[in-house]
């Protein structure tokens, strides 16, 4: 019993802290800067969802991680380790995810007014109590939105973001500026793999159903409204209020209607709370008690404490520019810098959309080919969301090691940057109209190159196969994959030929160099 009570200070004991601390004080932070105060602008699915998940792996990591090597783990199998990790990682960050939600909507004021346009003149708040309004379903306005989805992109998802002008009364709506806008969704999901025509039936069948929905809509009785915060809805919100219009990118006031009673809009996400930590935190003590503890002492714990913390750090170094490996680090590190900026600026955190992809410098025919030619240089940078993103630089890292130290920094940044633009002119000349965004072309240049030294022997023969196996199949999967569509072959097409032509140049080069050197030998 001793030594189980041990085991549960040693390594149980210090999850609870960690999982206390975090949750209350990330929920803390997020009602005062983003909620409250306002002074950092994040999407609420930012701020709620994606940064609980990420950030919580930095507390398991440092200081849970070397409490759950104490355990007596089977040490033969490759990482005993990642599943208790994981359980309680996940464990806080869906207690947190959970908590936010309450957060936002327990703290949310409610403010009672008379008639709607009086709500610029009143504090800004989360809901409102309107008594007097008028709602013209007649003066409609729409934004339809496309998104692929799914693991190779097989599914297509449509969506109708629709806004009514909230008046004071009937005779208002004639009005050209309205104070708010009732902001109403609907969605549906079909297959990406279907023809033009196809989609296009389904599309026009999915609005006329939409109609008949929103006409059945009672718009009026609503018992309050929420006020549609900093997110991907409340974008389309607003460019379905502004089309045909000159505002631009003014912001509008977009609500939405309950008649539900206010007191009840948290639900049952309080209990919630408690019931999603009771039971991540309840399995990982099953997990727990279920392996012994190691034989340790405080010395021993300090010891394995810092050896963890010393391979963290060794991990981490794979990002420093050094000696031999100068470009790669530099390259994906700017990628992941520009995807951050992206998403700080309220471009999105899973995927991006096309517009602002174009806006950030994607590569799009009409554009490139009418004088922006910098396109074939910036939509190297830029990735379509955070799978694409660490897929390409997962790819990067790997070339990267074993190319930037056979061909020097220069050279290496060299055929990166020169096949990334011939892949951008192939992606160019083969659609007539695609946004397109990666490093994958100039991933495949390295590739490219890769294939091509190793056929023409240039590399040494135990260092070719050791990473050919690796190579073939990330190209062909990935040529593969393009063919089911929402992938851009012709870049990658593009780079790997031209990868390949830059190889054969290196070896012409490098055979003319020995021929010299044999020739100068000869002479002395």
């Amino acid at each position: 019993m001793n030594t189980y009570l041990h085991k549960l200070k040693l390594v149980y004991l210090p999850f609870l802290k960690i999982a206390i601390a975090f949750i209350l004080t990330y929920t803390f932070l997020n009602w005062l800067l983003v909620v409250e105060l306002q002074i950092i602008p994040l999407k609420e699915i930012i701020a709620n969802l994606f940064l609980p998940m990420g950030l919580v792996w930095i507390p398991v990591i440092i200081w849970l991680r070397p409490r759950i090597k104490l355990l007596n783990l089977n040490r033969g199998s490759r990482d005993p380790d990642t599943l208790y990790i994981l359980v309680a990682a996940l464990a806080i960050a869906a207690t947190t995810i959970v908590a936010q939600e309450y957060m936002v909507r327990a703290t949310g004021k409610l403010t009672t007014l008379e008639y709607p346009t009086l709500i610029n003149k009143s504090a800004t708040t989360r809901y409102y109590s309107i008594k007097q309004y008028y709602i013209d379903r007649n003066r409609i306005k729409a934004q339809w939105k496309y998104e692929v989805s799914g693991k190779h992109n097989e599914d297509l998802n449509i969506h109708i973001y629709v806004v009514v002008p909230i008046s004071n009364k009937a005779a208002d709506t004639l009005l050209n500026y309205q104070r708010a806008y009732l902001g109403i969704e609907f969605d549906d999901r079909i297959s990406n793999r279907l023809s033009n025509e196809e989609k296009d039936r389904l599309s026009k069948q999915f609005a006329e159903m939409s109609i008949v929905k929103f006409n059945a809509m009672p718009l009026s009785g609503y018992t309050y409204f929420e006020r549609i915060g900093n997110s991907d809805e409340h974008k389309e919100y607003n460019k379905a209020v502004h089309r045909g219009t000159y505002a631009g990118d003014k912001e509008e006031l977009i609500l939405t209607g309950s008649n539900e009673p206010f007191e009840s809009r948290c639900g049952d996400r309080f209990a919630w709370i408690f019931g999603s930590f009771g039971i991540g935190a309840g399995l990982f003590l099953l997990m727990v008690s279920l392996v012994k503890l190691e034989q340790t002492d405080k010395r021993r714990l300090d010891i394995q404490t810092k050896r963890q913390r010393k391979e963290m750090f060794e991990y981490l170094m794979w990002l420093k520019p050094q000696e031999g490996f100068f470009i790669t680090p530099l390259l994906i590190i700017a990628n992941f810098l520009i995807y951050l900026l992206m998403v700080i600026n309220g471009c999105g955190f899973i995927t991006f959309q096309g517009t602002d992809l174009l806006t950030w410098g994607a590569n799009y025919g009409p554009y490139t080919a009418d004088g922006e030619a910098w396109r074939l240089l910036s939509y190297m940078f830029l990735h379509g969301g955070i799978m694409h993103l660490l897929m390409n630089m997962y790819s990067l890292l790997f070339v990267g090691s074993l190319l930037e130290p056979f061909l020097g920094k220069w050279k290496y940044l060299s055929v990166y940057m020169v096949t990334g633009i011939i892949s951008g002119i192939a992606s160019v000349w083969w659609h007539d109209a695609t946004v397109s965004v990666g490093a994958s072309g100039a991933i495949f240049g390295l590739y490219g190159l890769f294939l091509s030294l190793m056929l023409l022997k240039v590399l040494p023969r135990e260092f070719s196969k050791a990473f050919l196996s690796s190579i073939l199949i990330f190209v062909g999967f990935n040529l593969f994959a393009g063919l089911a569509g929402g992938i851009d072959n012709a870049a990658h097409i593009g780079g790997l030929l031209s990868g390949a032509l830059v190889g054969l140049f290196i070896y012409v080069f490098s055979e003319e160099r020995e021929s010299e050197d044999e020739e100068q030998a000869l002479e002395e």
